[in-house]
């Protein structure tokens, strides 16, 4: 666990590193003089996840997403949405966000490879927004989002 951490605090110090892959040599698990060598990358990614999911929360940005969705066989044109989603997002431009959006929601109702498959309902909750009816209530519950993680001016 020292070691995966280590690995992530690395790459985000030092961002031109880029730690592939981690093995554990697990001492305890000794038997017959024999000791197995573990691969901990299944590890590595759900952090990835974990922190993607962190980075959106604090900033909105849809494409924190897109190198991990790629990564478990998602369409590379469905991620793509995801970036110009937050760009039109970030430009208060909430039709067409949506409208990317609502390009990549029915990919994420299909299962997806390795670990995305733990974090898509929990991306689907952050997208679902786009599904609303009314422009009014896209707005009011972006809004609402924002005024929860207190990122506005006047606090």
């Amino acid at each position: 666990m020292v070691g995966l951490l280590s690995a992530e605090l690395l790459s985000r110090l030092r961002p031109l590193t880029e730690v592939q892959t981690l093995w554990y040599g697990a001492l305890d698990m000794t038997s017959e003089g024999s000791t197995p060598v573990l691969r901990l990358e299944g590890l590595q990614t759900v952090q990835h996840w974990i922190s993607a999911l962190d980075r959106f929360d604090g900033n909105n940005d849809y494409g924190v997403f897109e190198p991990l969705l790629l990564d478990d066989g998602f369409p590379a044109d469905k991620a793509r949405c995801l970036r110009k989603a937050a760009l039109y997002e970030s430009m208060s431009n909430v039709n067409d966000a949506a409208l990317q959006l609502m390009t990549v929601l029915p990919e994420l109702d299909k299962p997806l490879r390795g670990a995305g498959e733990l974090f898509g309902l929990q991306i689907k909750m952050r997208l679902e927004w786009a599904r609303l009816d009314t422009l009014y209530a896209q707005q009011r519950l972006l809004a609402r989002r924002v005024l929860d993680r207190g990122d506005f001016c006047g606090r």
